[in-house]
């Protein structure tokens, strides 16, 4: 679980084998369409899918995850940019998205929908020890570690240049 993916609540859950993929993906399903919101963990155990025991296991792994307070929602949230929710809403797009083969960025959704401007988006990436660069060729934004001398497009291999906002 140290890649960073592995930190979301549903993901920690199938990992352990507490769940599956398949009830995973019912369950946010059923939370999107929820009025008022309610959080996963809080669905998983009214649908008897998790116990309390459980969720709290699955709470403390997220909370000493050593790269949690660097996670860019957890950043925008902290910072009063955006609400939990949005940040909810935007890594639900994220999941629906890549199921369809997009890979798209917590940040670039965040952005795209409104809810930060380029300029806080680069200012969390900088607290986070990242930069925002295209490719001038592909024109793929990616990011890019502060203070990296040359880096290249995974796509084409072509020199990425600084990003202007």
């Amino acid at each position: 679980m140290s890649d960073g993916t592995e930190l979301l609540f549903g993901k920690i859950a199938v990992k352990l084998g507490y769940i599956t993929a398949d009830q995973l993906e019912r369950v946010v399903e059923q939370q999107l369409r929820s009025n008022p919101p309610v959080s996963l963990g809080y669905m998983l155990v009214k649908q008897q899918l998790l116990t309390q025991a459980q969720i709290d296991e699955i709470l403390g792994i997220q909370q000493s995850s050593p790269r949690q307070a660097s996670l860019l929602g957890k950043l925008v949230v902290s910072h009063d940019m955006v609400s939990q929710r949005q940040v909810n809403e935007c890594l639900r797009d994220q999941e629906l998205f890549k199921r369809k083969g997009y890979d798209f960025r917590l940040g670039e959704l965040l952005q795209k929908k409104g809810y930060v401007s380029l300029e806080q988006l680069d200012h969390v990436l900088e607290m986070q020890g990242k930069q925002r660069m295209v490719c001038p060729r592909t024109f793929e934004v990616h990011n890019v570690d502060l203070g990296v001398d040359a880096a290249f497009c995974p796509t084409c291999q072509g020199q990425l240049q600084p990003k202007s906002a």
